[in-house]
């Protein structure tokens, strides 16, 4: 399932617009910023509480986002790419994210007591469904199914479900 929400979002990459204009720097300022709360399609577990800056080009968001749990020993920081099909209240989006996860050792003893960084690749298809759209703040309802892959482990980062390599994605998303 995730090499097929893999290749979906490279496919809409490769069916992007030309025409369509790039950003002009990876640093220029985010068109928006999102904060959420949840399974988000971007850091998964990793990121509970995240805050997301996007740049919009056309049906194309490149974004650069950083989470965390409530208590900040596990978190991630990544970027990436998000297509959505179509535009209103209710757009469905396929979204890859590259992503350096890290944990902090909280009660530790003994010389195996660094911080732990891994590379993940999170792909994920969803709805972004809009509760309230307001000119200088909105709120989402984000449902859908992610995948993980660890790049060190070489293989998908298993889920607790029935499905091991399918995530839920619901997460609520306030967006300035």
């Amino acid at each position: 399932m995730s090499l097929f929400l893999c290749m979906l979002s490279i496919a809409t990459a490769l069916a992007a617009d030309p025409e369509e204009p790039a950003p002009s720097s990876p640093f220029s300022s985010p068109d928006k910023v999102v904060h959420s709360v949840g399974l988000g399609e971007n850091l998964g577990i990793f990121g509970l509480y995240s805050r997301t800056a996007a740049v919009v080009r056309g049906a194309n968001e490149y974004h650069v986002v950083y989470g965390f749990w409530p208590i900040p020993v596990i978190g991630g920081v990544g970027a990436g790419w998000r297509h959505n099909f179509g535009g209103g209240r209710v757009v469905p989006f396929t979204s890859l994210t590259a992503s350096a996860i890290y944990t902090l050792p909280v009660m530790c003893s003994g010389d195996n007591c660094g911080i732990d960084i891994r590379p993940f690749v999170m792909a994920a298809a969803c709805v972004d469904l809009t509760v309230i759209d307001g000119k200088r703040l909105g709120l989402h309802f984000t449902p859908g199914i992610m995948s993980t892959y660890s790049v060190f482990d070489g293989g998908i980062f298993e889920s607790p479900s029935d499905r091991p390599a399918i995530w839920p994605v619901i997460n609520l998303g306030l967006s300035m």
